[in-house]
């Protein structure tokens, strides 16, 4: 079993000299919080919220990220569901629009972004039925990805992504 850093130890990096050097060169900065006792508060470091805060890869571990605290931030289960296809630079782009902008206005613009370029949910699902869930998942891929490098990325990180939610679904299911 795997042993990743505490929650702790990786809001500590990303506001210590480390974490922020390597922030700075995305041109992002986070806050930091405190609560009503003047104690720090580990909130998501895209929206804020201190809600359900999770462990969470920038570069995933299907794509050769691993478990150090330079590679983990703390995000909130809606941000994490956000970010999970995204890695190397799309990732800081997402994370640096989460924090200037409200998190909703990010999320429009994706999906304005997709139907500019011709994407839509009915086509994925005629997609799915007709060729099956490789055809579906290369459509997702035309759409979520600039370059080859990109697509093989994506492609492989939502089949990771669909196993996972697979298994839940079966557990779920036969309970």
């Amino acid at each position: 079993m795997r042993k990743m850093p505490s929650q702790k130890s990786i809001y500590k990096f990303w506001h210590q000299l480390g974490g922020r050097e390597i922030l700075s060169k995305h041109s992002i900065t986070l806050e930091v919080q405190f609560d009503s006792f003047g104690k720090t508060k580990l909130d998501c470091f895209a929206c804020g919220s201190s809600e359900n805060i999770q462990r969470c890869h920038i570069d995933a571990r299907s794509v050769g990220g691993n478990d150090e605290v330079s590679n983990l931030h703390l995000l909130c289960a809606r941000c994490h569901v956000e970010s999970e296809m995204l890695s190397g630079e799309r990732y800081w782009i997402w994370l640096k629009n989460m924090i200037e902008n409200h998190w909703c206005y990010f999320t429009e613009h994706i999906l304005n972004r997709r139907e500019k370029l011709g994407f839509s949910n009915e086509k994925l699902l005629d997609v799915y039925k007709k060729s099956g869930l490789d055809a579906a998942i290369e459509y997702m891929a035309y759409f979520e990805s600039d370059t080859q490098s990109d697509v093989e990325s994506f492609k492989s990180s939502f089949k990771e992504k669909l196993e996972k939610l697979k298994k839940l679904a079966d557990k779920n299911h036969s309970e």
